[in-house]
């Protein structure tokens, strides 16, 4: 296959939990298989060699077996191999949105926080910190057993 069959796009996408991608664009035939993906498992082949020199393991396995799956680790930006790295603080505040993924207090570029405490626990896991920023979230707010904290800043009033 030669460069001149590919054509590279960066576009920065209107959803802000997404920030700036690469795009790539086939223009031969349907058999080519993505140099970024060429074992079609989900998952960036570049992420993959980084973290297990290899393109063995799929989108659905845990290697590292800390409960969260090789997609999931390449979302929150955690090191699959490695069960001490699954566990992340989302952030929650009213500037956010529910698109984005939680995992900054303002948006940067790349990530930003959840709009409500329910979105955040949604894409928790158990281990995780929920961090909700000044603000007035009225919610009811589940945690559903999760080993979950909760924090907040400044004073945090609800019922139980």
């Amino acid at each position: 296959m030669t460069l001149n069959r590919w054509v590279l796009l960066c576009a920065v996408l209107a959803l802000p939990c997404v920030g700036a991608a690469s795009l790539i664009v086939y223009l031969g035939g349907s058999d080519a298989a993505s140099p970024s993906d060429r074992d079609k498992d989900g998952l960036l082949d570049s992420w993959e060699l980084e973290h297990f020199s290899h393109l063995d393991f799929g989108a659905q396995d845990d290697p590292d077996e800390d409960g969260i799956c090789n997609r999931d680790e390449l979302a929150r930006g955690t090191v699959p191999s490695d069960r001490d790295s699954a566990c992340v603080t989302l952030f929650v505040s009213e500037g956010g949105t529910p698109v984005y993924d939680g995992l900054a207090r303002t948006w940067d570029g790349a990530h930003g926080p959840k709009s409500t405490i329910s979105a955040a626990l949604d894409v928790s896991f158990s281990g995780d910190t929920v961090h909700v920023l000044p603000g007035s979230y009225p919610e009811d707010v589940n945690i559903g057993g999760m080993d979950v904290t909760l924090s907040g800043e400044g004073l945090m009033k609800g019922t139980l």
